[in-house]
């Protein structure tokens, strides 16, 4: 789950942990990557700067929660003004999706990978918050493993 303005395409990658002598330890080559492409239909919904850092907080209440007739469909990679419910939106957005991916083995890792964002995004997975990123259309990834 991502929080924050966000214009990506996002994909998961999973790789064998780097041994001593791969490549001077710079991991494996990039035919050993697998992929998850994540781009398709999202959804979004606008926030306030507390409710981006808090959505996906397991404490917060139930009641608080967002309900999910709320949540907008919106395409990734794409900017949210492209969306009918966000063309006025000045932001931020929270988007969100679901997918569902097996456990690394055991030498494996796993990296969530955004192509871009608009500029300042918070990155939620599994209702832990991972990591923020900041600059704009800059590739950020995070080691979800």
């Amino acid at each position: 789950m991502v929080a924050g303005l966000v214009d990506m395409g996002a994909t998961l990658s999973g790789t064998p942990v780097a041994r001593a002598g791969d490549r001077d330890g710079a991991g494996p080559s990039p035919d050993s990557v697998a992929r998850m492409e994540l781009g398709a239909s999202w959804q979004a919904i606008v926030a306030d700067d507390d409710r981006r850092r808090t959505w996906a907080d397991p404490d917060v209440p139930a009641a608080d929660a967002i309900p999910d007739h709320e949540w907008e469909p919106i395409a990734v990679p794409s900017h949210w003004r492209n969306a009918a419910a966000f063309a006025d939106a000045e932001g931020p957005l929270l988007y969100r999706t679901r997918f569902e991916h097996p456990r690394p083995d055991g030498d494996e890792r796993l990296w969530l990978r955004f192509e871009g964002l608009f500029y300042q995004g918070d990155v939620w997975l599994d209702g832990g918050y991972v990591g923020d990123t900041e600059g704009y259309f800059f590739p950020h990834t995070f080691e979800v493993t």
